[in-house]
């Protein structure tokens, strides 16, 4: 076994170069190339900005008056596959399956732009900002499908917070005093409401306007946090806004306090459903819908109080005169059971689990459990509930507050990978394999010999495949039995220049992000946790940002440009469930750099694409559909990798 395993190490000696599919001459000389995460093919030399098919390299637009850009400056606008382009001041949206230019600042003579949100149900791009003379604020609804402008108001409705689409023929916007309701097909005003009764007494001041200038000039520079949250079944929406305080200490320092209020509307009318505000310490944390009312759950660090305000009252119905339930940490999501809501709070770098039993508004745990990490998935048991956190697995028995497994399974959701309800996960702690029976809450070790790879690298993925568990890391494989046996451990080393594999990690993070999304969304959970994160980390959430308009069921109200996108989320979805037998490495071979196919079922390379002796090659891969584009004197050359 241990000849075989070693056998992998060496390369083959006779490696096949992967045959093109396509080729495709270029007009001028090739700048960059990329596939955005929602799957569009760019090339942009410096005669134009030219999108392909990928299947048969068909020019699909090629637009002339792009050009110029950067690879950095062309990016994917957050919640929809459309591209923005920006150079200096100048923006430009564009449409990613026409080329259109959907959207101009500088033809819009807006000179600086404060919002701009893609509306999937109406079809429509939101944008707003202040004209170019700094003057005149301007509101613009673009329609997507004729590239025209629905409507146009120049009116100073103040700094525009939060946008969300109701559905395909209105939107609310929230500014810093004022939320309004529009119609997105004629920009019709429906209604508009004050976010509070400070906010209504001071538009009802003679004053009013001028007030409330003078308070945005003086909360320009500030950071302000709202988040929306509806309630379609009641009717209902909620708004939270924070706000942050400087303190300055004797010592000159400056430290900072929050608060967030909660104020309730009617969904049709717009009305508030209270006279007041509720005001709670803390950050914006979670929000629960609960029977006629909600629960406001905040984030005020080491301890947080909890309450239960019903819609027809601000009165808190918690806690010693109303005043709340305390619990560890600041609540960051929840997850709603039966008998109670599982709440998971933070407490600096620590993670809390508690159960709520909101009929008497207290906690069945005696003290919360304390976890490592965020939590990202959990999954039922038959003895409670099981919790993947950003660094550990264990499993929760709701009733008692214990964790049932002897020690927690230091880990992460890459490397972990359920089976109906086995998991296998890879301990980082003990470089051991683990195998969970999740509704027999037991863990065994079937790989207890530490795992070392080659390269001082450290294991970063777990797959299950047809012939065992595949443990893999930027240039090495393992393969172990389900039974723990190994099958073979292979090393392919990489070039020096870390340049080279920018595009790889690129490719590679977008992929593992639908598939973790859909798993997760499998699941019925939460999304993972937001955290600092490296370069290629940021394109998972661009991808589970840029695709949520997929995850709705748009149904027949949805636009032409909506379904598009939809379909094509659907596409990238579906290629990522499908089991693949191979892994993309960049090598180094015969002081050539090379994108090798390595099989999954024994370690070695299968084929290879050929990048040359450059240091930074103009390459693109998507590994969602398993296609490599390659520079190549004058021309892109297509290679697919699942042929």
């Amino acid at each position: 076994m241990l000849a075989a395993a070693l056998v992998a190490f060496l390369p083959a000696l006779v490696q096949a170069q992967l045959s093109s599919s396509w080729e495709y001459a270029i007009n001028g000389n090739l700048q960059w190339q990329k596939v955005s995460s929602s799957g569009n093919y760019l090339l942009a030399t410096d005669q134009a900005l030219v999108a392909l098919d990928q299947e048969s390299g068909q020019e699909i637009w090629s637009n002339s008056n792009l050009t110029g850009y950067a690879e950095s400056e062309i990016r994917e606008m957050a919640g929809s596959p459309l591209f923005v382009a920006q150079k200096e001041n100048r923006i430009r949206i564009l449409n990613p399956f026409s080329g259109e230019v959907l959207f101009d600042t500088e033809a819009a003579g807006i000179g600086t732009l404060e919002t701009n949100t893609f509306l999937p149900k109406s079809n429509g791009l939101f944008v707003s900002g202040t004209a170019a003379d700094g003057e005149q604020p301007r509101m613009i609804m673009v329609d997507i499908a004729s590239g025209n402008t629905r409507w146009e108001i120049a009116e100073d409705f103040g700094r525009i917070i939060s946008v969300n689409e109701l559905d395909a023929n209105s939107m609310i916007f929230t500014t810093l005093f004022t939320v309004y309701r529009l119609n997105t097909k004629t920009g019709e005003l429906i209604w508009k409401q004050a976010t509070s009764a400070d906010a209504a007494a001071m538009q009802d001041n003679p004053l009013g306007a001028v007030l409330q200038g003078m308070a945005e000039e003086m909360t320009a520079d500030m950071n302000f946090v709202i988040r929306y949250f509806q309630d379609t079944e009641k009717g209902v929406f909620i708004i939270v806004a924070e706000k942050e305080i400087p303190m300055e200490s004797q010592d000159g320092k400056v430290t900072y306090t929050y608060k967030n209020t909660y104020t309730p509307f009617n969904l049709e009318t717009g009305e508030r459903l209270w006279n007041t505000t509720v005001e709670l310490d803390g950050k914006i944390g979670d929000l629960a819908f609960y029977k006629e009312g909600f629960i406001a759950l905040p984030d005020d660090g080491k301890r947080t109080a909890i309450n239960y305000y019903t819609f027809a009252s601000p009165e808190g119905q918690w806690g010693k005169k109303g005043r709340g339930t305390k619990i560890k940490g600041g609540v960051y999501n929840h997850l709603t059971y039966p008998n109670g809501i599982l709440l998971i709070s933070r407490s600096g770098d620590d993670s809390y689990l508690d159960f709520l039993k909101p009929e008497m508004g207290e906690m069945a745990f005696e003290k919360p459990v304390k976890i490592k990490g965020q939590v990202v998935q959990t999954i039922e048991s038959a003895k409670g509930i099981a919790y993947l956190t950003t660094a550990e697995f264990n499993i929760l028995d709701i009733t008692t507050g214990e964790t049932l497994l002897d020690k927690a399974i230091e880990t992460s959701p890459a490397l972990t990978k359920l089976d109906s309800k086995t998991l296998f996960a890879y301990n980082t702690k003990g470089r051991t394999v683990v195998k969970v029976d999740i509704d027999g809450a037991t863990a065994s070790e079937i790989y207890a010999d530490k795992i070392k790879l080659e390269g001082k690298e450290e294991v970063t993925g777990l797959e299950l495949t047809e012939n065992g568990i595949l443990l893999s890391s930027d240039q090495n494989l393992v393969m172990l039995n389900k039974d723990g046996s190994l099958l073979y451990q292979a090393y392919h080393p990489a070039p020096r220049e870390s340049g080279l594999k920018r595009a790889l990690l690129y490719a590679q993070a977008a992929r593992a992000a639908y598939i973790s999304t859909a798993s997760y969304m499998a699941s019925g959970v939460m999304q993972a946790a937001s955290a600092e994160v490296s370069e290629e980390d940021a394109v998972s959430g661009a991808v589970v940002g840029g695709l949520g308009v997929a995850y709705e069921e748009l149904g027949d109200q949805a636009g032409d440009f909506a379904k598009k996108s939809f379909q094509q989320a659907q596409a990238r979805f579906k290629a990522t469930a499908q089991a693949r037998d191979f892994a993309v490495m960049l090598t180094e071979q015969d002081k050539e750099n090379k994108l090798a196919k390595v099989s999954k079922a024994n370690g070695e390379i299968q084929a290879t694409v050929n990048l040359g002796k450059e240091k930074d090659p103009k390459y693109a891969i998507d590994e969602v559909t398993g296609r490599i584009f390659v520079d190549a004197n004058g021309k892109v050359v297509c290679y697919e990798l699942t042929k």
